[in-house]
């Protein structure tokens, strides 16, 4: 049931999302941006929804030119947060992945973590249940919904990822583009892709080993690095 709100939750207007894009182009008329877009969502998530498209030719010289250091200036200045520099990867397609916050998304997700605090400190009360520590468990999921607030948190976690997996063969991150992602927009390289919920469906037949160690090896990437 959780999984739609994954894939499957109410998309937001083009309308909506034309003008939330133009702005993170600094204004630009929204025709101006891509030379193609796909106007029905790859996807759409509780707090988002994704799109692809192809920028236009006369924009990708300055998403090729953020070396590392300027994606850590340039996200220092936008939210301050921890950053490790993002490692200039060659040239990247021309195709992108959108990810555009749903309007008023913060309304909604601070009122319903007000309404869930509220009721977890109610049950709180009950001598059989505080055990539980119900308001401790409301406070961590809030605290991780108001990271995907930011899509500038995601977009620096992708940098980290592909610096940290950068030796690896087995795994890659799409390249996220500093420049035009903001709060609201998230920019990054298309990648062509699996749902790995593809592969558990059908128990991963004979990919299972691989996935376990490629799985194995994430984790012990994330925890030395």
């Amino acid at each position: 049931m959780m999984s739609k709100l994954h894939s499957d939750a109410r998309a937001h207007s083009l309308r909506d999302t034309k003008r939330t894009i133009s702005q993170a182009f600094g204004g630009r008329p929204f025709d101006e941006i891509f030379e193609e877009f796909d106007e029905k969502p790859l996807g759409i998530g509780a707090v988002a929804q994704v799109y692809r498209a192809k920028l236009s030719p006369h924009l990708l010289p300055r998403l090729h030119e953020e070396g590392g250091t300027d994606f850590k200036k340039n996200f220092r200045r936008k939210v301050d947060v921890l950053v490790k520099k993002t490692p200039h990867q060659g040239v990247p397609s021309s195709y992108v992945a959108i990810k555009v916050l749903h309007p008023k998304v913060d309304r909604i997700v601070h009122r319903d973590l007000r309404i869930m605090h509220f009721f977890a400190s109610l049950l709180n009360l009950v001598p059989t249940l505080e055990w539980l520590s119900l308001p401790d468990e409301v406070a961590k999921f809030s605290e991780m919904m108001r990271l995907q607030m930011d899509l500038r948190i995601e977009a620096n976690n992708l940098g980290r990822f592909r610096s940290n997996f950068g030796d690896r063969t087995t795994v890659t991150f799409p390249m996220p583009y500093s420049n035009y992602t903001t709060r609201e927009v998230l920019i990054e390289e298309f990648a062509h892709g699996i749902p790995l919920s593809s592969f558990l469906e059908s128990g991963a037949g004979p990919f299972r080993k691989e996935m376990a160690g490629m799985g194995l090896d994430a984790f012990l990437v994330c925890i030395f690095s």
